[in-house]
């Protein structure tokens, strides 16, 4: 004769105030893992800006910045400022400049559109992905054929 072990399940009944303390401190943990990430801000920094084209849109102009801002936290903060068009996409590392000026990518053929350097180098990341210095020199160049500089 064989005998089966019987096993007991017991279902305790779902209490729902316990639920809302679970779900709200999972909610609290969130908020603090995304707050710890987000790009916390330093002192200010001095740090030029230039536009050009063929010809130059904007002088090399001296600005004020954060010490964690990007070239794309100072374009978009300077075209805020002075009213002028700028036309991006993404967020964050993978912003990618579009127009600026009314200048758009592919105004002069397929290959053109924005690229920027900073310090006279071809940047290696994205515009929103650079960590400006104090005394760094940005400048975004509308090209009809992308090269490096």
């Amino acid at each position: 004769m064989i005998r089966k072990s019987e096993q007991t399940i017991r279902r305790t009944p779902t209490n729902a105030k316990s639920n809302i303390i679970v779900f709200c401190t999972a909610i609290f943990c969130l908020i603090i893992i995304f707050s710890s990430c987000a790009k916390e801000k330093g002192d200010k920094i001095s740090v030029s800006l230039k536009i050009e084209t063929e010809t130059e849109i904007l002088a090399e102009t001296e600005l004020t910045a954060l010490e964690n801002d990007t070239p794309f936290d100072i374009l978009k903060k300077y075209c805020e400022e002075s009213e002028t068009e700028l036309k991006y996409g993404g967020f964050g590392g993978s912003v990618y400049i579009s127009g600026i000026f009314g200048l758009n990518e592919f105004d002069d053929g397929p290959s053109s559109g924005w690229i920027y350097l900073v310090n006279g180098e071809f940047a290696d990341r994205g515009a929103g992905n650079y960590q400006l210095q104090d005394g760094d020199s940005i400048v975004f160049r509308y090209v009809t054929e992308f090269y490096t500089p």
